[in-house]
């Protein structure tokens, strides 16, 4: 097997050394791209949704301990 991915090559040298050193030989020259897919844009959409709703819940409660 090869490597496709940068990120797929640091994930083995990091966990699983000796299967990386297997893939390196199978790997042709030359550069790898960083990622295969790209974070899908529904989930950066939905953590932003989740991040806008702890906000309001935090601001809500900052408003409730002054009064």
């Amino acid at each position: 097997m090869h490597f496709k991915s940068q990120a797929q090559r640091k994930w083995m040298y990091a966990n699983k050394p000796e299967m990386a050193k297997e893939w390196e030989d199978d790997t042709p020259k030359g550069r790898l791209p960083s990622r295969i897919h790209s974070k899908s844009t529904s989930q950066t959409r939905m953590a932003s949704r989740s991040q806008r709703r702890i906000r309001r819940a935090w601001r809500k409660t900052q408003k409730q301990a002054r009064r």
